[in-house]
């Protein structure tokens, strides 16, 4: 199974050159993931896996009183892993920059009722909603296929079922990443340029493809 990890390429290229403003919150964010695994389990897609990834900036003072927390909590800074979510948690310090960059990411091999309250419950965490209220949130879902026609087709549904309005389309030979607006979804990216929340891809492999789907854009490997 392919390895989900952070796009960090793609973050700091966003961060440092665009100026970001994403339209959410957490409400909006659970709001999503409820959608999302309603729709899995309607049309039976298998999850093969998953990433969540909360961005935020705070000062240092608070990535002191937020290290001291997660110590108490018994959370490792570089990772605490579950049966069925691994967890981590990055700081990231820039010289031209006064706050501190902190990443907190969940991420999984497998997706059902269990791993959704687990994920619910992690991000309704006081101390998450402290230190992470006013982050941005990213989501991730990957799914594997034997046959790519299939794969094809339910890239085709979702971009239906969803009625996602394109903003852009890279289609390449064995490779196709769209990007739009959905109503669906409340989680938004917006840039000076156009507005986003949601991307899909989709990938031949040599036993296969791979469906990713993300909000609103993808920050994994896809």
């Amino acid at each position: 199974m392919r390895t989900l990890f952070i796009g960090l390429y793609l973050i700091s290229f966003i961060f440092s050159n665009h100026t970001i403003y994403q339209t959410t919150n957490l409400d909006n964010f659970l709001n999503d993931i409820e959608t999302f695994d309603q729709y899995f389990r309607e049309n039976e897609l298998v999850i093969d896996s998953f990433n969540f990834t909360i961005r935020t900036e705070i000062s240092e003072s608070q990535v002191e009183r937020l290290e001291n927390m997660l110590i108490q909590k018994d959370f490792s800074k570089d990772s605490h892993k579950s049966e069925l979510v691994n967890e981590e948690f990055d700081v990231s310090r820039f010289d031209q920059r006064k706050e501190v960059q902190v990443t907190y990411v969940l991420t999984g091999d497998i997706w059902n009722e269990q791993v959704k309250d687990e994920i619910k419950q992690k991000l309704n965490d006081e101390t998450f909603k402290e230190f992470f209220k006013n982050g941005l949130y990213y989501s991730c879902y990957q799914s594997k296929y034997s046959d790519r026609m299939n794969s094809n087709l339910f890239f085709d549904r979702i971009r239906e079922d969803f009625d996602i309005q394109e903003q852009n389309m890279l289609d390449e030979s064995g490779f196709k990443v769209l990007g739009g607006k959905t109503d669906l979804i409340k989680t938004s990216l917006n840039e000076s340029q156009h507005s986003i929340n949601i991307q899909l891809a989709i990938r031949d492999e040599v036993d296969g493809a791979t469906l990713t789907i993300g909000t609103p854009i993808l920050v994994i490997e896809y």
